[in-house]
């Protein structure tokens, strides 16, 4: 691949995940109240499931049979018709372009952009990954299932307090984190399959328009008349190099370009506003670190194997050992099975797990004779802690893409069902075997005079 067009799909991919985890902390930070029915993350990821599902469904709609199209070509065939009626010739048209049309060479603004090369690649994996979030979604089922706080109290009279937030029972907590997974569940399902619903009517709104532009045209060929008093001027133009299409791609091309300009320099820029003492420093904390979880998951989705592959060669019981873990190394290979998606979010689960413990009883201070400048070095480590956990394994790891892959992807519905159970099973694994064993066992039995971060 040139070294341009790297650059510009990494610019690409660091605008829309810029985007995409101010997005999440703006909805985690707006609708985090008290007595809320409906805990913030869930919302994150429906609004990332919803704009997966309409730029999907925008995109596989028109690339498997474009509606519009059709409108244009029977509209050809009546305007060649009523031409004709009125003594002209078939092949010069009411808006003065040739009647060699190619109705497959008009395209809207929306084929243009679902089939740029890094405009989709740029909305669906950074966008939807950015603002859906497996490894927090994860983190929150393991606290409730083992009733761990998010922040240690750090006096004796906090205690309590803390405790109260959490489940009464071991048992409600076990509920507390099944009702945790399935209403993530079935909201991130819903959402995606409410963004296709939206890009249906979309789409069916769009030739609703254009079949009453036709209906309009023809009734001015019905009274008699002129060709040239017809209202041809709602309607693209049917050449084949139609001005319409080309409007299209030259605007889909310069909002190309100008997103890759805003992700290069608005990449450089939040780093640089990080040395700014503004209340939203975590916001740019965040931003530093997103576009590079998103450069990982998109460097191992060439891993996923989503398509039926050619049967493993076969091999003889009295292989070597050698030649028998190259077998298996195969047939591992040409499973369908979205490996990299998989690897991404176990990855950012265990990522975040290892932060997790970093922010809690790490620093033993006297809060009486603390200095200030122990304060500073706390938070500034705080705040940078924050920002791998929002930006890093928040963009890493995504649902947006899970679901994809469980609900459409995958070929078979056993596979799906196995995918998703093993996405749980494997990073809730992952987070008792770090974050557990250290929560149990590493830690002294008194946690008071401790400064810890919150998450």
């Amino acid at each position: 691949m040139p070294l341009s067009s790297v650059v510009w799909q990494i610019s690409t991919l660091a605008f829309f995940s810029i985007c995409g985890v101010w997005i999440r902390l703006g909805v985690l930070n707006l609708f985090d109240f008290a007595n809320t029915d409906v805990f913030p993350l869930a919302l994150v990821q429906l609004l990332g499931c919803l704009v997966m599902g309409f730029i999907r469904k925008l995109k596989t709609v028109q690339a498997r049979a474009n509606d519009e199209r059709h409108y244009v070509e029977q509209l050809r065939r009546e305007r060649i018709v009523g031409a004709a009626a009125n003594g002209a010739n078939e092949n010069d048209h009411a808006d003065g372009h040739s009647g060699t049309c190619n109705a497959r060479n008009w395209h809207s603004f929306e084929y243009h952009l679902t089939h740029h090369p890094y405009l989709f690649t740029g909305i669906a994996t950074g966008l939807c990954g950015s603002i859906t979030t497996f490894s927090s979604w994860q983190l929150d089922i393991f606290q409730t299932a083992f009733r761990i706080p998010t922040r240690l109290p750090t006096t004796t009279s906090a205690i309590d307090l803390e405790q109260a937030r959490l489940p009464p029972t071991h048992f409600d907590s076990l509920l507390a984190s099944f009702n945790n997974i399935v209403v993530t569940w079935c909201v991130a399902i819903a959402g995606f399959w409410f963004g296709s619903h939206v890009a249906r009517a979309w789409l069916a709104l769009r030739r609703w328009r254009l079949h009453c532009a036709r209906v309009e045209y023809m009734r001015g060929i019905d009274v008699g008349s002129t060709t040239e008093a017809a209202p041809a001027t709602r309607f693209p133009p049917l050449n084949s190099g139609s001005p319409q299409s080309s409007r299209g791609k030259r605007a889909v091309q310069i909002l190309a370009w100008t997103i890759a300009g805003l992700g290069l320099f608005g990449w450089i820029g939040v780093i640089v506003g990080t040395s700014l003492k503004f209340h939203w420093r975590n916001y740019n904390f965040a931003a530093c670190f997103a576009p590079l979880g998103t450069l990982i998951r998109y460097g191992l989705a060439r891993f996923n194997h989503l398509s039926t592959s050619s049967s493993p060669p076969t091999y003889t019981a009295t292989a070597p050992p050698s030649s028998r873990v190259r077998r298996w190394v195969r047939q591992l290979r040409s499973l369908v099975f979205p490996w990299g998606t998989f690897t991404a979010n176990i990855l950012g689960t265990a990522i975040l797990a290892v932060l997790f413990i970093l922010g809690r009883n790490v620093f033993r201070i006297n809060a009486a004779a603390a200095a200030q400048e122990d304060q500073y070095r706390t938070h500034a480590f705080c705040q940078f802690r924050q920002a791998l956990i929002d930006g890093l394994c928040g963009c890493l790891t995504t649902i947006s893409t899970l679901v994809v892959e469980v609900a459409v992807l995958l070929p078979s519905l056993r596979l799906s069902y196995i995918y998703a159970l093993a996405s749980l099973l494997v990073a809730q694994i992952f987070m008792v075997f770090i974050a557990g064993f250290y929560e149990w066992f590493a830690q002294p039995d008194t946690r008071v005079g401790y400064l810890n971060c919150t998450l």
